[in-house]
């Protein structure tokens, strides 16, 4: 708590709460990030996969529309882009499925793998780390870690670049001379 008062000080504590906080408001506890991931990812699912009383050419059910988007059937470039289709985003630049996307950011496909089994809560989470092979002593330390590089690596919408312009003449410099720009 800040002893000194300002004019913005309300509105400071307020915006620096630790529930508001990426940094300071991190679950620590196991339960508490494995609880923040799937209720993100469960957001994220479409409420209805098929669309009822439609059947496919080949009987079975037609799927919606919004399902079809979830699993990347429509606008999709690259067959199986799935870093594509997890991180594509609506017209305001933001994630559409933030959680999708942050797990594709999680390197190593083992680790991605074990956390998309681990969110759709469809499994025990020791039954998860038994079928990843990880022993029962260390199942929690596994499971706590890849959550918390999960946290580290979500974002609601990617981060900003500047623009070229907006670049100061000495970060224009190097990298004209390491041509990444």
């Amino acid at each position: 708590m800040n002893l000194r008062s300002s004019q913005y000080q309300v509105e400071h504590d307020m915006s620096s709460r630790k529930g508001r906080d990426r940094i300071r408001g991190k679950p620590q506890t196991l339960k508490e990030l494995l609880s923040w991931a799937q209720h993100g990812y469960a957001l994220e699912a479409p409420a209805k996969l098929h669309s009822g009383a439609t059947i496919e050419e080949d009987g079975d059910p037609a799927m919606t529309g919004e399902a079809k988007a979830y699993i990347g059937f429509h606008d999709r470039k690259e067959p199986n882009d799935w870093h594509e289709v997890a991180c594509r985003r609506d017209q305001d630049g933001n994630y559409v499925t933030p959680m999708r996307c942050a797990i594709e950011q999680v390197p190593g496909y083992q680790r991605r793998a074990f956390l998309r089994a681990l969110l759709v809560q469809v499994f025990h989470a020791k039954d998860v780390t038994r079928d990843f092979d990880v022993p029962d002593w260390a199942s929690g330390d596994v499971a706590y870690q890849s959550l918390s590089i999960l946290w580290d690596v979500w974002r609601d919408k990617p981060l900003a670049r500047p623009s070229w312009v907006d670049r100061s003449e000495s970060q224009q410099n190097a990298e004209t001379t390491l041509d990444i720009a």
